[in-house]
């Protein structure tokens, strides 16, 4: 991912394989790794314009991050 300019961490990557491989072989399928890089782009995108700071963070009302969420994913 970070060849694609996501700069995620490693507690962050870990919680993905965990989330998307269900037998635990640190591996993902091709359709995953897809549904995980437009699911991190798409989330970006969305969290981008509220990081005003450019820093990492944003303070958003839960309401908020419940659109972008639903928006996204669903």
């Amino acid at each position: 991912m970070s060849n694609m300019g996501y700069n995620l961490s490693e507690q962050f990557l870990d919680f993905i394989m965990h989330r998307y491989d269900p037998h635990k072989g640190k591996r993902l399928s091709v359709a995953d790794f897809i549904l995980v890089c437009v699911t991190v782009q798409m989330l970006t995108a969305q969290f981008r314009p509220l990081d005003t700071r450019q820093n990492g963070t944003a303070a958003i009302p839960y309401e908020k991050f419940m659109e972008i969420a639903i928006q996204t994913l669903m």
